[in-house]
């Protein structure tokens, strides 16, 4: 494996012992700058830090955070395929910085949205109220109740289950946080945050001496918090409680996620193979070193819904013993339903009928193509639009036009055309920008950050989130395909 490529050239750089932002040009809406050398409110503070080192001291920083990142087991365990998070990403050493105010504000939106989602899953298992009362478009009603009318009636467990949910927010030109998408699904880039802070910390333990800001150690505690609401029985030595993180696999792309987590939780990382469901009491046991042991919680992170799930004897058994209420699941495939962008784009109408609320959140300007108007306004406009949709595995896809081949784009007018109500048209983004290291010193560069929730009865949001650079393409795609991320400060002031 070949070295880190080092971000700053500095030895040839005569200006290499000048302060770190005497060059730096912010753009026009700057996460760490008002104007050019007059920081914000949340960035002063870490300003005034950063200003404590010289250009070149601060590239030996980055150097250091770049070797310890490439080479964490905990990031990039064993893979033989190659798909290890940490080959595709590099730390930056300027953190963003957001105000708590700021965060609490945010944190108050995707509890409220939480909230609603789980309405709707509620409601969709029993009247299906919101789909019958022209809330909605009607051809969104109508394609909301092809994909999930089967719901009505299953009476699951209200209790035993929690989703992760991404959220990816965004900063417009008016300095308003924006949801720009929602995903449910592997938590991707929780490890990456902890690792973060983590590393950050020991690289230069002097930039957390004396900032005050919210500690996101406590992510351990919120995650065992919620995985213990939902556990009925604690099976474990000294009333712990037996937690299995069930994995597709080393080859599957999250799974150096599913290893942190794992670790992070001291629980069992385990694959289909590994458990077994009881014929008498139809409880879950993972067989052990130490023999049979009954598990309390599985955090599933298999690929495919309720149809998939019963397509296999074992995974149908593990569904069936959780809809007994014998074991309790995050992820369970019965609810993954936040990955929908016809879902996610109507989760403000949600709020507002549900919880009787206006959403503390807004949402990037969005086009439901059931809507004549904003079909036409999509058909116009196809190059300023990125389209959402599901493929036939139910799985979110995303396609930005204006990088499209004609041959494709007449595929999705053709597609757009005969089922609009399965589109969701929204406008690219423009985010606000970060100094960040490159090789000819720092840059303003687009930023998004990542955020993640525990959706129950009683959600949760992991506190921070992960900062990370918004390609130059402009489409949101997953934290592991992005080159550059940044620890997320929540600071007072």
């Amino acid at each position: 494996m070949s070295t880190p490529q080092q971000r700053i050239d500095v030895s040839f750089d005569t200006r290499s012992n000048e302060m770190p932002f005497a060059s730096y040009r912010p753009s026009t809406h700057d996460e760490f700058f008002v104007t050019a050398g007059i920081p914000r409110a949340a960035t002063s503070e870490l300003f005034q830090l950063l200003n404590q080192f010289s250009l070149l001291e601060l590239n030996d920083l980055q150097q250091q955070l770049d070797t310890s990142f490439r080479y964490n087991p905990l990031i990039q365990p064993v893979n033989p395929g190659g798909t290890g998070m940490s080959q595709r990403l590099a730390i930056d050493a300027i953190p963003r910085a957001l105000s708590t105010n700021e965060w609490y504000r945010v944190e108050l939106g995707l509890l409220q949205r939480a909230q609603a989602l789980q309405a709707f899953i509620t409601d969709l298992q029993d009247q299906q109220h919101i789909l019958n009362e022209n809330v909605l478009h009607p051809l969104v009603s109508a394609c909301l109740r092809e994909r999930y009318g089967h719901l009505q009636g299953i009476n699951y467990p209200d209790d035993n289950h929690i989703n992760f949910q991404r959220n990816e927010l965004i900063r417009d030109e008016k300095g308003q946080l924006k949801i720009v998408s929602s995903t449910g699904g592997a938590p991707r880039g929780l490890a990456v945050m902890m690792e973060i802070r983590r590393l950050m910390k020991r690289a230069n333990g002097k930039l957390f001496e004396t900032a005050e800001m919210m500690a996101i150690d406590s992510c351990r505690q919120t995650l065992q918090t919620a995985i213990e609401s939902i556990s009925g029985t604690s099976s474990g030595n000294n009333g712990a409680t037996n937690v299995c993180v069930l994995t597709p696999g080393r080859l599957s792309p999250d799974y150096p996620e599913h290893h942190y987590l794992a670790k992070l939780l001291g629980s069992w990382l385990v694959e289909t193979s590994d458990l077994r469901v009881s014929t008498t009491d139809k409880h879950v046991y993972i067989d052990a070193v130490e023999g049979a042991q009954p598990v309390d919680v599985i955090i599933n992170f298999l690929d495919g819904d309720v149809h998939a799930f019963r397509s296999n004897l074992l995974t149908e058994r593990l569904l069936d013993s959780w809809l007994l209420g014998n074991v309790s699941m995050v992820n369970p495939p019965l609810l993954d339903i936040v990955s929908d962008p016809l879902v996610a784009s109507n989760t403000n109408d949600f709020i507002q009928y549900y919880l009787n609320q206006q959403p503390w959140l807004a949402e990037q300007e969005t086009f439901q193509c059931a809507d004549d108007h904003a079909l036409a306004f999509t058909l116009d406009n196809l190059d300023a639009l990125v389209l959402h949709t599901l493929d036939s595995n139910r799985k979110p896809q995303m396609f930005q036009c204006a990088l499209s081949s004609p041959s494709r784009k007449q595929q999705l007018l053709k597609m757009l055309n005969e089922a609009p109500e399965n589109f969701v048209a929204k406008r690219l983004p423009t985010p606000s920008t970060s100094p960040t290291i490159k090789p000819d010193g720092l840059k303003a560069v687009p930023v998004a950050l990542t955020t993640y929730t525990l959706n129950s009865k009683e959600a949760a949001v992991i506190p921070g989130g992960l900062t990370r650079e918004y390609p130059t393409s402009g489409s949101f795609t997953d934290p592991s395909d992005n080159v550059i991320v940044k620890d997320t400060w929540i600071v007072t002031c």
